[in-house]
């Protein structure tokens, strides 16, 4: 009887081995196929004239379209998607000359697409949406916005502004960095918001117009949306608020206008206007309030107030005339200084908002994190009695690691004075 001889144990494993490695490299290459025929991002970049009109549709995704100076006869198209990937199928782009046009195909709300286009300075671009939100960021020749429902926010120079926003199906809602003339009411139930901003002898080069319609979107002006309320209710001007808009102190009077504009600028006309006859105090900061710069230099700290107490910002060396032992001696610079403020964050957690202690916590931290780093924060929570939860501090880490841990306390208010340690000269 004949047996085959079996092969050499050598040979099968170098057979063996090879056979594996082939396989592998077949594997590997097949997923990097797919990495490249199906990514969740596409990006294209266009050679293009210094200045280009841009046309986009996208029914449901976000748009953003942003101008700079930095885009130099080139355009820029990302679109990303965080549902199904992003074939080169879904995003056409028809270029020709100065005019390029961008059809983004619609996937519904899951697996929507959102495109950023990054365009030079002083190009025109028309957006048109359905829910998507649109934004508008930079130095644009005009911007043309149509959607239904997607916010609309624009981030534009004001200096030189022509603005018309109008609403088709709904009363108008808004949100602006600067006070808009009053809505006007037209024909068929849509309203109106149009006019002029900053100069209007302008350059024609300078000049940035913006066109919007939406059926019940919402427009910003040059707002942080991340800062906006859900219902764009302008709240009333507290007493502490009114007494930082008389003080004139520039940081938060700015703050306060930004967040109720037209309430900001109804009580602001109600008071006198500013003098422009200062008048020098004397303050002791922190230090000394002379300091010396060089051998023949010498740095002091004075605050300009009018004769209602309210800061005078804007002085320059001719503003001041210094005299030491009856000589006059010359100002050689003038700069701004910010001093750190001692702030006290309050925190409401009595049982009408237990259900929203996750946002009262985002919402203080991000206090923390809007602040100066130099401002010393204190923080209070109340209920039907008040907790010091930290004492002030400039530690962000630490008071950000108390307000994840607020907890109430029964304290009286003797206490908390204690330990904040106030001046006997400011307790009530």
């Amino acid at each position: 009887m004949f047996y085959p001889k079996c092969p050499a144990p050598d040979f099968w494993r170098r057979s063996s081995l090879k056979y594996f490695l082939v396989t592998s490299a077949i594997v590997l290459c097949l997923a990097s196929l797919q990495l490249v025929a199906f990514a969740q991002t596409l990006l294209r970049e266009l050679d293009a004239p210094e200045k280009v009109f841009v046309s986009i549709k996208n029914r449901d995704g976000r748009v953003t379209v942003i101008a700079s100076d930095e885009q130099q006869k080139k355009v820029t198209i990302n679109a990303t998607s965080a549902g199904l990937p992003v074939e080169s199928s879904d995003v056409r782009v028809d270029a020709k000359g100065e005019s390029i046009q961008i059809d983004v195909r619609a996937r519904g709300e899951k697996n929507r697409i959102d495109i950023v286009v990054r365009i030079p300075s002083r190009s025109k671009v028309t957006v048109e949406s359905e829910a998507g939100a649109v934004d508008v960021v930079g130095n644009v020749e005009s911007a043309n916005v149509r959607t239904n429902t997607g916010t609309i926010h624009a981030d534009v120079p004001l200096d030189s502004l022509k603005f018309d926003f109008l609403w088709v199906a709904s009363r108008p809602r808004f949100l602006s960095d600067v006070e808009l003339p009053q809505v006007k009411e037209k024909a068929g139930g849509t309203f109106k918001i149009s006019g002029r901003l900053g100069e209007k002898k302008a350059k024609k080069e300078e000049l940035v117009a913006l066109d919007f319609q939406t059926l019940r979107g919402v427009v910003l002006l040059n707002v942080d949306p991340s800062m906006v309320p859900s219902d764009l209710r302008e709240r009333p001007l507290t007493e502490a608020a009114r007494a930082i808009v008389r003080s004139g102190d520039s940081q938060l009077v700015e703050a306060i206008r930004k967040v109720s504009p037209k309430m900001f600028g109804d009580y602001a006309r109600t008071l006198p206007p500013l003098e422009r006859e200062p008048t020098l105090v004397k303050r002791q900061p922190p230090g000394q309030i002379v300091s010396s710069v060089a051998p023949q230099l010498m740095r002091f700290n004075a605050s300009v107030m009018d004769r209602n107490g309210r800061a005078i910002g804007g002085m320059r060396e001719s503003d001041f005339t210094v005299y030491e032992n009856g000589l006059q001696r010359q100002v050689t610079n003038v700069l701004p200084t910010n001093e750190p403020f001692n702030l006290v964050l309050l925190l409401d957690v009595s049982g009408s908002v237990e259900e929203r202690m996750d946002f009262i916590r985002k919402a203080a931290r991000d206090f923390l994190r809007a602040t100066s780093p130099q401002d010393r924060i204190a923080i209070i929570s109340f209920r039907d009695d008040i907790q010091v939860i930290s004492n002030f501090s400039t530690d962000r880490q630490m008071l950000s690691r108390k307000i994840r841990r607020v907890r109430t306390q029964h304290r009286d208010y003797l206490s908390v004075i204690k330990q904040l340690k106030i001046p006997n000269s400011l307790r009530c």
